[in-house]
């Protein structure tokens, strides 16, 4: 055998020993995984359906908004003409009766359940609800929870014959319930003379013409330090563009349903002299959501006879001991 031919077959056998000829060959097709098309399906039908919802959703909303919008516009000039007064309560007398139909539709939408479910969820001791309207806060109520007594309040005799006649349907096991036709910017008395633990108004200042004063006297019938006031409304955006359509379909509005739905609900708050203790907005800012408590006041002195000391007590300033007249 040559020198040549040698060299061949020992570089031969080197290959056969070496690691790289035990190197993984590639296929000459690579196989390459690829989902079922049941497994694809479904990924694509879980994407789909949340995004079909919101579609949907939201062309609902946009449906609403323009069916409100052209009936307003052609209403409200004529509900201008007229003039809508600011005291429109006497509307829910008419509208009572189809009220819960009217509404349930755009607060399933809008979400408004599960505001009313949460705010009323801290509700305890003896609770009293103004502006009760047909008693929809009711199933929501922690009855069996710290709740001691129930009192219903609303100036619309309409209102107050559906709320009483709907509680039973969902709370006949609470019998510690009374309902009474009033406005709330008059007294209402309280088994604790201490005042109202809780005190709930959910859409009624849009309905007063002196929300103010409402505000007022509840935080004159809430309980000192302890008790809180929870409100929910609806009223001015955070967007001038959307307070514009407010003010233009507000007369039209207040005549059909009782409610100017574009007051400013923040300012009324500030103006009532409350303390607020949380504030939240949501759609926009046109629903607003509060947590108030009753200011701190200085306790009444009644003096019949004009004591200075007793006055000088009132106003917090210090008074004189007995004894020292005697100096």
């Amino acid at each position: 055998m040559s020198g040549a031919a040698g060299r061949r077959l020992a570089q031969a056998a080197r290959a056969q020993k070496s690691p790289a000829a035990l190197a993984y060959k590639p296929r000459a097709t690579p196989r390459v995984f690829e989902p079922s098309a049941g497994r694809a399906g479904f990924f694509a039908r879980s994407q789909r359906i949340p995004f079909y919802f919101t579609i949907g959703t939201a062309g609902l909303i946009g449906f609403y908004v323009f069916n409100v919008y052209t009936s307003y516009q052609r209403d409200g000039l004529e509900a201008k003409q007229r003039g809508i007064p600011l005291d429109v309560s006497d509307r829910y007398q008419r509208t009572a009766e189809h009220y819960d139909e009217d509404v349930d539709y755009m607060e399933w939408i809008m979400g408004m359940t599960k505001l009313r479910r949460e705010l009323v969820a801290k509700a305890k001791g003896n609770v009293l609800e103004v502006s009760v309207g047909t008693g929809r806060n009711a199933p929501y109520y922690p009855l069996l929870k710290g709740i001691k007594s129930m009192t219903m309040v609303d100036q619309s005799s309409e209102m107050i014959r559906l709320a009483r006649t709907n509680w039973p349907k969902t709370c006949a096991y609470f019998i510690n319930a009374s309902f009474r036709i009033q406005s709330a910017a008059e007294p209402i008395p309280c088994s604790d003379p201490a005042g109202y633990d809780t005190i709930v108004q959910t859409m009624g200042i849009c309905s007063t013409p002196e929300p103010e004063k409402v505000l007022g006297n509840l935080g004159r019938m809430c309980k000192q330090d302890t008790g809180r006031i929870y409100l929910l409304e609806h009223g001015k955006s955070y967007y001038n563009w959307l307070n514009n359509f407010l003010d233009k379909a507000a007369p039209a509005h207040a005549d059909r349903h009782g409610c100017w739905w574009n007051k400013d609900i923040g300012e009324i708050v500030k103006n009532s002299g409350l303390e607020i203790v949380e504030e939240k907005r949501y759609h926009f800012g046109t629903t607003w959501r509060y947590e108030l408590k009753a200011p701190k006041r200085l306790a009444v002195v009644s003096d019949a006879t004009g004591d200075t000391d007793a006055k000088a007590a009132a106003s917090g300033a210090r008074t004189r001991p007995w004894w020292a007249a005697l100096w």
